[in-house]
This record gives structure tokens, sequence and C-alpha cells, in this order.
């Protein structure tokens, strides 16, 4: 027996022994993978255990990039044998990140729709299938949706794979300044992970939570159309809108939070507040429910780093794209359209 076979049975076993209960179906093989995954093992499109030690993937042609697969993957991509090169012709190549054993998101195919609308070709992927794959892609999606069934709090656990599994290509991409957006659970996801509201490298990663995102003020789930203000002349999702934002919330833990100990200042300075939410009139929410829908600090709906490549915002901008999506259109009310917040993100992904 290999030491990588070694390795899987172990770790396999010890994934398995987390769960009060054998874990079965489809979460079942998620573990499989993620033990092959860290055992060094990575099968084919055939790959199936015990005979898995004994396979060796084909080589990959230039063109294509090896994943990790089995016959039931949800992942179209996945069961394909590999995931296209960074396109080089037009089209930025974005790669939008679903999560874990939560096959389908809430809205998912929201963010695509709004992904191809701006002008990029989407590549949907798993987290566990993609695993350091970020670094060929131009524009990174973390999208809304109730990633591992929020289980220990919004976006906690796709918090721990980005700080864990991928950190070093998770950073790597937000150094080299590629664009990345975060929507929702994506914007819960990048915060609880220290990504947002970012930091220096060598002090993002302790996890201070001196930010965070909890429950809405008012103590329920929130689902309505709000009015957005883009504010960061820095952030480039953000830079250069004029127009105001209407679009949808859909959350329960929204409310953006610091402590005494998070650097207001210096955040504020930075110009680091993309959106805010207003009143239909155009006026601050000035806290003001439901204009500010959760209650956060300066009326934030979205924030960016430091370097203004990372967004990360709680309103669904991808859900009004459409003139025909607008709640009152049928009434010949229109505009407000998040549209030109993604033509922003691909504009810039073809520049860097």
């Amino acid at each position: 027996m290999s030491d990588n076979l070694r390795r899987y049975h172990a770790i396999r076993h010890a994934l398995t022994q987390a769960y009060p209960t054998p874990p079965t179906g489809h979460f079942a093989r998620h573990l499989q993978t993620l033990a092959a995954l860290i055992s060094g093992i990575v099968g084919s499109k055939s790959m199936q255990l015990p005979a898995i030690a004994t396979k060796v993937p084909p080589p990959s042609s230039p063109s294509r990039l090896p994943v990790t697969s089995h016959p039931s993957c949800p992942c179209p991509t996945a069961r394909a044998g590999g995931l296209p090169a960074a396109s080089s012709a037009g089209q930025p190549l974005a790669r939008l990140v679903r999560r874990g054993v939560v096959p389908v998101a809430r809205g998912g195919a929201g963010r695509a729709r709004g992904g191809t609308g701006g002008g990029m070709r989407v590549k949907s992927g798993f987290v566990f299938p993609i695993l350091t794959l970020f670094r060929n892609f131009d524009l990174l999606i973390l999208p809304g949706g109730f990633s591992y069934a929020d289980a220990l709090g919004a976006g906690k656990l796709l918090a721990l794979d980005l700080a864990s599994y991928f950190v070093d290509e998770i950073f790597t991409f937000v150094d080299s300044g590629k664009p990345v957006i975060g929507i929702c659970n994506g914007f819960q996801a990048l915060v609880k992970s220290g990504i947002l509201p970012g930091e220096e490298k060598e002090e993002r990663r302790k996890n201070d939570a001196e930010a965070t995102l909890t429950f809405n003020a008012q103590g329920h789930f929130e689902c309505r159309w709000v009015d957005l203000k883009p504010v960061s002349q820095k952030c480039i999702w953000t830079k250069d809108l004029r127009e105001n934002i209407t679009c949808p919330i859909a959350h329960g833990e929204g409310n953006f939070q610091t402590t005494e100990l998070f650097p207001l200042s210096s955040f504020l300075s930075n110009d680091q507040i993309a959106l805010t939410y207003i009143h239909s009139n155009g006026l601050p929410a000035n806290t003001e429910y439901p204009a500010n829908p959760n209650g956060s600090i300066l009326d934030i709906a979205g924030i960016c780093n430091p370097q203004g490549n990372v967004l990360g915002l709680m309103p669904h901008t991808e859900n009004h794209i459409h003139m025909w999506q607008h709640p009152r259109h049928t009434r010949g009310e229109h505009g407000g359209s998040g549209l030109k917040l993604f033509e922003n993100g691909v504009k810039y992904a073809k520049q860097v």
C-alpha cells in the first residue's frame, strides 16, 4: 500500500468520525474527494475507491487545467475533466465559487447572469474541485446563498475554507490586483476570513474580529428592495458610478459593526466605504429603518480593501441588471441598474 493511500484512508476515517452519524450520499462523496485532495491522490473522471490509489491522472493538455472529480459530482466543469485556461481574447474569465457540499446556492444563477451581462465568461465551480486554480482566472466572484447552510454563522465555514485550504491562493490573487467581489454570503465570508476590510500581510491573518457582519438590528430576516449610493472612488467596482442603484436584499446577518480597536479613521481616509444605504429620494439613511435595513454603522452597504480591488456588499446588485427586473417597471419606473458596477469590474480585469 502506497504512502498516499495510507494517508487517504487515515484522513477519510478522521473526516468521517467527525460526524455523529456516518455521512451518506453526496456529502460522503465530497468527503471522499477532500480526503483524496489532502492525501495527494488526484483522480480522473472515473475516480473510484479503492481503485483510485492505482490510477494515474492523464496528462493535461495545455488548454486544460486538472481538477479532482468523480462521476456524481454536480459541477459540470469538474465532470468535463478540466477548466479552460484564462481568456486572452476579449472577455475575462471569471470564477464563480460555489461552496462545499451545498450543490446549488440561492441566487447562484443570478450571479452568472449578471456576470455574463457584464461582459465576462463565467465558469461555475465548487470549492473542493477547483482547489488552487484561482490564479488562472481574471476575476473572482463569491456569490450569495447559504453556504454550508450557514452552520456556525453566516458565511463562517466558507470563511474557514478561504482562510485554510485556499489561504495562499486567495491572498496571492488579491495581492496581484485582480478584481474580487463577494455578494451577501460572499461578503460575510470575505469579512470573516480576514480578506476584508483588509490589512497589511502580516496583520490580516490574525482575524481579531475587529469588524464583522452580525444579526440585523431589527432581529429578523430582511427581504426588500433598497437604494444605494456608490461612494468610493478608490474601489474599482464603484469608481465613476454616478447613478444610485436600486436592488434587493435578502439576509439576516448584514449588520456591519466594528469594535473600538478597529482603525475607523484610517478606514474612512482610505475611502473604503464603497456603497451606503440611502432613502429613495437620495438623502442619507442616517441609520433609519427601513432605508438602512440592518443597522450597519455609517449606513454601510459595501466596503472595499485598501487596494480597492476587493468589494464586499450585502445587497444583490446582480438581481437588477435588466430594466424588467425593477419591481415597478410595469408602472413606468426604471433606472438604478447594477450592471455598470459589474462592467467596471470586467473593464478593470482586462487591464490587470
